[in-house]
């Protein structure tokens, strides 16, 4: 994904940096109308959500520069290209995590209920994050049969965060403040501790790929923690359609057997699509 997409003239358009504002520009609309359906002032959330896409970028290429420091000391044009590395999530989720805590006190906003408002928007940078992940990496543990190259570890990956993202944007349940956002976190800490396990087996290295399976389980753990932590401490808000539902008050009967089964086929074709065009999947 670190590719030049689109020349025009003198400007390039790189297909990292085009999924970054892709992520953040989709991320903030859904952020701002599920802050809509909670009337939060979306002005807030827009303010709050560019200062965390800063900061996640400062903070997440110095997560992925520490490692190798020496390195980058002797190539000090190396440290801005972001393309030719990528970003480190987990520093950056944890400052993420403490600015929005500090700005939530600040402004007044219970930091739980912020959280669940930002929940859509975190879910889509994780998605857009993995398929940066299967392009970097289109070969990492694959099979190959005939035509058809199958990485089983990227695969894993983009299904449990598919997965988890549709779980997002169709559950109505009513759940406790601040548990919609910490399932997100514990599906994506899944898919990476997965995936990091599946590498490690693979190749045998205990540095980065056993490294990362530790801190995703870590994370893993304490998201659902939190989670079940925010269940016995809360009884479920009752929400209101226009508050937190996906779905219009006329849609929240559960749906015939025949229409759920046509919807998950159309997710499903979706899905396989996606793999096959942005994971690489048909060689040339």
């Amino acid at each position: 994904m670190h590719g030049e997409l689109l020349r025009i003239g003198p400007i390039s358009f790189f297909k990292y940096g085009t999924a970054l504002a892709m992520a953040f520009l989709i991320g903030t609309g859904l952020s701002s109308a599920q802050a809509r359906r909670r009337r939060m002032e979306t002005e807030l959330i827009v303010e709050l959500a560019i200062r965390l896409m800063l900061l996640s970028l400062v903070t997440g290429r110095m997560g992925y520069i520490l490692p190798d420091l020496g390195y980058y000391l002797r190539h000090p044009s190396e440290i801005l290209r972001i393309s030719a590395g990528g970003l480190s999530y987990v520093p950056a989720f944890v400052a993420g995590m403490l600015y929005t805590r500090s700005y939530a006190e600040r402004r007044g906003i219970r930091f739980e209920a912020l959280l669940d408002v930002l929940a859509p928007g975190l879910a889509v940078g994780l998605i857009i994050g993995s398929l940066g992940a299967a392009e970097w990496q289109p070969e990492h543990g694959a099979v190959r049969a005939g035509r058809l190259l199958w990485a089983p570890s990227v695969v894993l990956f983009f299904t449990i965060e598919y997965v988890g993202c549709w779980y997002l944007a169709s559950s109505r349940r009513r759940l406790p403040e601040g548990r919609r956002f910490c399932q997100v976190v514990a599906v994506d800490a899944l898919a990476r501790m997965l995936s990091s396990l599946w590498a490690w087996i693979l190749y045998g290295e205990f540095l980065p790929h056993a490294l990362s399976t530790a801190v995703s389980g870590a994370l893993f753990v304490g998201a659902l923690g939190k989670g079940r932590a925010l269940s016995f401490c809360q009884r479920p808000r009752l929400e209101t359609d226009v508050e937190t539902s996906y779905m219009s008050r006329s849609r929240r009967r559960r749906l015939p057997v025949r229409q759920r089964a046509i919807l998950a086929a159309v997710w499903l074709v979706g899905y396989v699509l996606l793999v096959i065009l942005l994971g690489r999947s048909v060689t040339a």
